[in-house]
């Protein structure tokens, strides 16, 4: 059997068939394409072939890889909880614990239970707890350190333009500039949006170039120049459908006139002749009846 990704000549022992779309492949392709998917932080994995996603049992049988596939849910489980409104996370440097933290608008205090970490934060202002203090004294208090260090990032970024937060979810995002794509996905929360204009993709937003690497950004609008001129271009081919069929048209017309006319010429050139052979055999019979007459 041929794998259809690596087109190599393998057994059917080397070859595991997906639950979903049935697609079939060798394991090592399937294993190497689950090793980049997981590693680039890709949550909803596909079929390679089609857009099928593959159930995480599968992924774990086929990649056979624990410390991988525990990456694997560890994101899963990040993604969950980055959309949950209930969900904390801890401030605290180094520590990327949260705390599903409901019905606590009363009682603001959390404690972070991660072992080693046990820090308190506030429920309402996602910060570090501030006991005797409303969130709103704690930030003014926290604001001339926060100010400082604003000034000094927005001084060291303002000719940076690889990092930039995802608009959906705020969660910062870093590109490589390197001119790859601008079409970019945020691994928290799956949004797609345009790196160029900050914006949540369509089916329009984007344009692919002529050679088919990089995408370019339309803007509003330069997607409605793009229907007025798409919708011309239809307009057009379809006058020139019409002109072309009329033109068939009229030229089978034509034909069927110029065949009619060699049928009915034909037919005047048989009529004439058997007239002519009727005139001949009138005067045959004439010449053989006035022979018969002078001999008697």
């Amino acid at each position: 059997m041929e794998c259809p990704l690596c087109l190599a000549e393998l057994t059917p022992e080397d070859f595991c068939e997906l639950a979903g779309c049935g697609h079939r492949a060798c394991i090592c392709c399937f294993q190497q394409y689950l090793r980049v998917e997981i590693t680039e932080s890709r949550v909803c994995i596909s079929c390679p072939e089609c857009l099928e996603p593959m159930h995480p049992n599968e992924i774990r049988t086929i990649l056979d890889n624990p410390a991988l596939f525990e990456k694997y849910e560890d994101f899963m489980v990040r993604r969950v909880l980055a959309v949950d409104p209930d969900t904390r996370w801890c401030p605290a440097p180094d520590c990327c614990f949260a705390v599903i933290a409901s019905e606590c608008a009363s009682c603001p205090k959390l404690k972070c239970e991660r072992p080693g970490c046990d820090s308190y934060f506030c429920y309402h202002c996602k910060a570090e707890w501030h006991p005797n203090q409303t969130c709103d004294a704690a930030r003014a208090q926290r604001s001339p350190n926060i100010r400082s260090s604003s000034i000094t990032y927005s001084q060291d970024s303002q000719h940076r333009d690889d990092i930039k937060p995802c608009p959906r979810c705020q969660v910062l995002i870093v590109k490589m500039d390197d001119g790859s794509c601008n079409h970019m996905m945020c691994t928290v929360c799956g949004a797609e949006f345009c790196w160029l204009c900050m914006k949540e993709i369509n089916d329009l937003h984007f344009l692919r170039n002529i050679v088919g690497i990089t995408f370019n950004c339309l803007t509003d609008e330069s997607i409605e120049e793009l229907l007025v001129e798409e919708n011309q271009a239809m307009q057009e081919n379809a006058l020139d459908k019409l002109t072309g069929y009329n033109q068939k048209r009229q030229h089978k017309k034509n034909q069927f006139k110029e065949k009619e006319w060699e049928e009915q010429k034909e037919l005047k050139m048989k009529e004439i002749e058997a007239i002519n052979r009727l005139a001949d055999a009138l005067n045959t019979h004439k010449k053989r009846k006035r022979s018969s007459s002078d001999s008697e």
